[in-house]
């Protein structure tokens, strides 16, 4: 999939995390615990986008290497 991130087009791969698996809770304890003026709805999935390595923006990364852009 494509987004646009800091003006400009990155291809990267998404995919859904579903609340039912281990992935869902850890991304649920990111956004609760990083971004408090969100909303998590636990019984909602997440999608996941995976960008490149060599990707430049102002999204802070997770331990894991991931970059949580959305929630729901």
């Amino acid at each position: 999939m494509s987004i646009r991130l800091d003006g400009r087009w990155v291809t990267g791969i998404g995919h859904v995390v579903y609340p039912t698996s281990l992935e869902h809770e850890a991304l649920s304890a990111y956004y609760q615990k990083d971004l408090v003026h969100c909303a998590v709805p636990i019984a909602d999935p997440f999608v996941v986008i995976e960008l490149p390595a060599n990707t430049d923006g102002a999204l802070a990364t997770t331990a894991g290497g991931e970059r949580p852009l959305a929630a729901g």
